[in-house]
């Protein structure tokens, strides 16, 4: 951050802060409740956002491209959400209670707000939202036979794009 900040380079971090560290809540790790007051430190504008909310994520990310965009160095966006499952697959999440869990998934899963806030302002209602809800599982559905029926990945292809390919001549 702080070289990015220095280079004023066009770098937009985005911290999502699931409240959780493996198993430790971050009230119990972390001495300050607003994580995006570490921007400070290095100069750089932040913000911190519910990220669950659809229009704040896009108002804030939009906000962060348009100084990148401009030539005005690095933002730094915090957008606190909720991890609603494990750590891992198989973890007994005994850090937490399942009431805890289940009320952070039914106040504030982004879904349903978004669903909320479409049908508040009278852009849709549940005949539409059930529309898409069926025509997005018919996309996934699609997606996941497509997947089964298709031939695994040659091995040989595993490390390609993940590495910078370098001209052998320039080595």
């Amino acid at each position: 951050m702080n070289f990015c900040a220095v280079k004023e380079l066009p770098v937009i971090f985005i911290c999502e802060n699931n409240q959780y560290a493996q198993f430790t809540s971050r009230e119990q790790t972390t001495s300050i409740e607003d994580l995006s007051q570490r921007g400070a430190g290095y100069g750089i504008p932040s913000s911190r956002i519910d990220g669950n909310n659809l229009l704040e994520v896009a108002g804030a990310s939009t906000e962060a491209v348009d100084r990148a965009r401009s030539g005005l160095g690095p933002t730094f966006i915090v957008a606190d959400t909720y991890r609603i499952g494990g750590h891992y697959i198989g973890d007994a999440q005994v850090y937490r209670s399942k009431e805890e869990v289940d009320e952070q998934q039914q106040r504030r899963d982004p879904i349903l707000l978004l669903e909320a806030l479409l049908k508040s302002t009278g852009f849709a209602d549940d005949a539409s939202i059930e529309s898409e809800r069926t025509a997005a599982q018919v996309l996934i559905n699609t997606a996941v036979a497509f997947a089964e029926v298709s031939d695994l990945p040659d091995p040989s292809e595993a490390m390609r794009y993940v590495f910078t390919e370098v001209d052998e001549e320039l080595q």
